[in-house]
């Protein structure tokens, strides 16, 4: 079995595709939500752990030798999905998405547009319809490439190979993200999302060394 993680270089080409796209700054925590439905095998009444994705996911930490950040900043979260580039956030990003903050918004994009949030219970209910929501009032009606996004959200994981089998493939990655995400349905995913997308990577991945 051989562990192979992402190199750097494939990261920053992610974090810069990223970088050149409109897409809402909630588009990180709708990506969790969907994420905690998929889990909990229903789109209401959802407890979601806004701040616990967001810290485990858009937390970057440089470190030498393998600094994937553009543009450095002292705040520690990185949104690459963002109007405006770069886009660092502070502690207090979390709480722009609570349920306190984001369900009392009126603004004509957002969260509070792909799902009823209950101010009172703290919870998040789906829409039906999020996914077509979620391309109109999230990605402004551009669909968004699934590969940079995959690479983004699993960055720091490691992923084994059966010896023989070659190194893997960014498009294993977009299958790993459609499953867990809950995209495997292909008219939501191709609503929202650009499949097979060109990074312009010919070897993105490298053998892991634990040492």
């Amino acid at each position: 079995m051989t562990r192979y993680v992402l190199k750097p270089s494939t990261v920053r080409e992610a974090i810069e595709d990223l970088h050149d796209r409109r897409i809402h700054p909630h588009f990180p925590t709708y990506l969790g939500l969907v994420r905690y439905s998929e889990q909990r095998g229903t789109l209401r009444s959802l407890e979601y752990p806004y701040a616990e994705y967001l810290d485990e996911h858009y937390r970057v930490e440089a470190s030498p030798g393998r600094d994937m950040v553009v543009d450095g900043s002292e705040k520690p979260f990185l949104t690459p999905f963002t109007k405006h580039r770069p886009k660092w956030k502070g502690d207090n990003w979390q709480q722009q998405v609570s349920p306190r903050t984001a369900g009392r918004a009126e603004a004509s994009q957002g969260l509070h547009k792909v799902a009823d949030i209950d101010v009172d219970e703290k919870t998040y209910t789906l829409h039906s319809d999020h996914v077509e929501e979620a391309f109109e009032f999230l990605a402004l009606e551009e669909k968004v490439p699934a590969i940079p996004v995959a690479v983004f959200l699993y960055r720091n994981n490691a992923f084994e190979v059966e010896e023989g089998e070659g190194e893997p493939e960014l498009s294993d990655l977009e299958e790993i993200f459609r499953e867990e995400y809950g995209f495997q349905d292909d008219e939501d995913f191709n609503t929202l999302f650009i499949e097979g997308y060109d990074l312009g990577v010919t070897d993105p991945f490298e053998v892991y060394d634990d040492d």
